[in-house]
């Protein structure tokens, strides 16, 4: 599930598979014994799951050393969700911000209110953040947004954020 509406979203037509987080915490082990050492949650929106924080939690415990949660940040405007997500043992989160703007965001997006959650979220985790979570923006290119490359790094930088995942349709 997602809060968002993306243009280019591939993933919202796509049917849930090991949902349940006792799946979940299943498919966590079964590849952590293939040796995999890194997990990402992301989308739909992973913080719209209620168990993401105890499946972080114990991805850690089990031995992934590197977990990565890619959010379109919108539930980290509430600044408690964001404090509990960035102290809760995943070691970076990657917001999507694909415009610079509230008017170019919202016509990603399909949400007029999304950029400025989004904002504020970012804000929030890297207020709350320990020094060993790493904050990026992972930005989708669209032949409506791809011009707006060097204001999205601007945004990046004012907000404290160092690393840029650019993906291509």
């Amino acid at each position: 599930v997602c809060n968002n509406h993306c243009t280019f979203c591939a993933v919202g037509t796509r049917t849930q598979v090991d949902g349940h987080p006792t799946r979940q915490r299943e498919q966590l082990e079964k590849y952590r014994r293939h040796g995999v050492h890194m997990v990402d949650f992301d989308g739909g929106e992973p913080t719209l799951n209620p168990e993401l924080v105890p499946l972080i939690r114990h991805a850690r415990r089990i031995g992934y050393t590197r977990v990565n949660v890619t959010t379109n940040g919108r539930l980290l405007a509430y600044e408690d969700v964001a404090e509990r997500l960035v102290k809760s043992g995943l070691t970076t989160l990657l917001f999507s911000v694909h415009g610079p703007d509230v008017a170019s965001h919202a016509r990603e997006v399909g949400v007029a209110e999304a950029f400025d959650q989004t904002v504020a979220g970012i804000r929030h985790a890297m207020s709350h953040r320990p020094d060993d979570v790493e904050v990026g923006m992972n930005i989708t290119l669209t032949k409506t947004n791809f011009r707006k490359q060097d204001a999205l790094a601007a945004l990046a930088y004012e907000l404290g954020i160092r690393w840029m995942n650019i993906q291509f349709l």
